[in-house]
């Protein structure tokens, strides 16, 4: 399995276990989605809860129990999320979105 699979398989579990469809993503328009992707990405192991998105509350903030490559699939998904969501707020359209687009590699 590779970063792009890791990344599709979590923007996924996003989708169907925790309910955050694109419908829900759209709710998040002043940048929360890239915000948590940056909390998520960051490479120090103790990173300030500041920087996570304030409206969503400190239950979601929970880096710490993650490895750093569920990390970075993490921030992976939530940076596809954004892009997806600023891709239907700008009237365009990719296939089923830009993550959940299948290849054929």
């Amino acid at each position: 399995m590779n970063g792009i699979d890791l990344i599709r398989k979590e923007r996924k579990r996003q989708i169907e276990e925790e309910g955050f469809t694109p419908e829900h993503d759209d709710c998040n328009a002043r940048g929360n989605l890239a915000e948590a992707a940056c909390y998520y990405a960051h490479p120090l192991r103790h990173v300030a809860e500041s920087m996570f998105p304030v409206s969503w509350g400190l239950k979601w903030a929970n880096r710490g129990r993650k490895g750093r490559v569920q990390q970075l699939a993490i921030s992976g998904a939530l940076i596809a999320a954004e892009i997806d969501r600023e891709l239907r707020i700008g009237g365009k359209k990719v296939g089923g979105g830009l993550i959940s687009e299948e290849t054929n590699e």
